[in-house]
């Protein structure tokens, strides 16, 4: 059974099925009454092929809903250096990309960040929500604005009492153990009906032999990724550490960060920026 903590298998059981995003997305965030999600749009449905096997890119869930909310959403198998610092920049561009030039800011809509991450980002707490927000450091109270947040979700401290706690909950034990599970037990062990419908859609894509080719090569392409960065790390020397580091740079600079905030991030200078995209 494939697993739904891999970032291809989530997109294509999520991102191909808005009803279970609907509801995936309405009990993660725990919006107020009148708020919840009736219908939603998803920007970037498809997987191309060259998504799958390149490094560095991010299968992720682009989406908008019925009160003009967008929505980042992401899977994140394993921990990789500048998490925080693209997160931060991806859920900034989804902010800002809404206005033209010479749009009013009071037409600007919210821009939030579902990241589930199997993996533990912040092993000295105990909580595995976390919900960051733009507010001011000595007055907690103040949110600068509330149309910008990012939610972080860590699977590894889902345990099984957790499970019948509530529906954010159920889907996270779910989505973590979802390629574990048997399905005579799927009826009696979540209670909610679209977790039924993702079983099932994971069950036959896990029977499709072109996916399970592309879950492999995705977790092979996750895998070359991760082994390039740890070696460029683990030399020491600062030949492997540039070769590193003008990686991370090509590919932010591809997925449209300004050179500047590229330099900053991986401390190379705009010269040795520039030539990269020659």
């Amino acid at each position: 059974m494939l697993t739904l903590t891999l970032d291809y298998t989530f997109k294509k059981v999520f991102a191909e099925h808005y009803k279970i995003l609907i509801h995936l997305v309405n009990s993660l965030m725990n919006f107020a009454k009148g708020q919840w999600i009736d219908c939603i749009q998803v920007l970037n449905p498809k997987i191309r092929p060259e998504d799958i096997t390149q490094k560095f890119i991010v299968l992720d869930i682009l989406a908008y809903d019925n009160f003009d909310r967008r929505f980042n959403i992401e899977m994140q198998a394993k921990k990789f250096d500048y998490y925080q610092d693209r997160a931060a920049y991806y859920l900034s561009r989804l902010f800002s990309k809404q206005l033209e030039r010479g749009d009013e800011y009071g037409y600007v809509s919210a821009a939030l960040g579902i990241h589930i991450l199997n993996y533990v980002q912040y092993p000295d707490i105990a909580d595995f929500h976390y919900e960051f927000l733009f507010r001011d450091t000595n007055h907690h109270e103040i949110i600068l604005s509330e149309n910008i947040a990012l939610h972080m979700f860590e699977l590894p401290k889902i345990n099984p009492e957790y499970r019948n706690q509530s529906d954010r909950n159920q889907w996270l034990y779910f989505i973590k153990n979802a390629h574990k599970e048997k399905e005579k037990d799927i009826m009696t062990n979540y209670s909610i009906p679209e977790i039924h419908q993702a079983y099932q859609i994971l069950k036959q894509l896990s029977q499709d032999e072109e996916a399970k080719l592309h879950a492999e090569a995705r977790q092979m392409a996750l895998m070359t990724e991760r082994i390039s960065l740890r070696n460029a790390k683990n030399e020491g020397r600062n030949e492997g550490e540039n070769e590193g580091k003008k990686i991370v740079a090509k590919n932010l600079i591809q997925a449209g960060m300004p050179f500047e905030q590229v330099a900053i991030m991986t401390e190379l200078d705009i010269h040795s920026l520039y030539k990269l995209t020659k």
